[in-house]
């Protein structure tokens, strides 16, 4: 791995992943994790948050979408990643795009914590 190109983040996921499937059978998947600042801003000294948007590639053949089929909303995890561009056509433009690939994911919380609070938002 390039540690020039390289990041770790940690945060919350703001909603359950979201899945393409490509033509091969296998699936993009993408996950929007907010991570909250080191340090307090404005008069109130709050903490501002960050929100995130991480592309990962899972392969075809992948039980349950691998690791992502055990995320939901609310979870805490960590992400390896890498930034990769791209390059697209609209008219006769060339546009860049440039997004944050996920090299590899944990969860950083135990099933029993996020059961509960899979339980305590289907109550409420």
């Amino acid at each position: 791995m390039n540690t020039q190109n390289y990041g770790t983040f940690v945060g919350r996921l703001v909603k359950d992943p979201v899945y393409f499937e490509n033509r091969d059978g296998s699936f993009m998947v993408i996950l929007n994790v907010a991570c909250r600042r080191n340090f307090p801003t404005g008069k109130d000294k709050s903490y501002e948050s960050d929100f995130i948007e991480f592309r990962g590639y899972i392969a075809k053949g992948i039980a349950n979408k691998g690791i992502y089929g055990y995320l939901s909303t609310g979870d805490k995890i960590g992400l390896q990643y890498s930034l990769r561009s791209s390059v697209s056509e609209k008219g006769k433009e060339r546009v860049y795009h440039q997004s944050a690939f996920i090299e590899s994911v944990d969860i950083l919380e135990g099933k029993s914590v996020r059961e509960e609070r899979r339980a305590s938002k289907a109550s409420a």
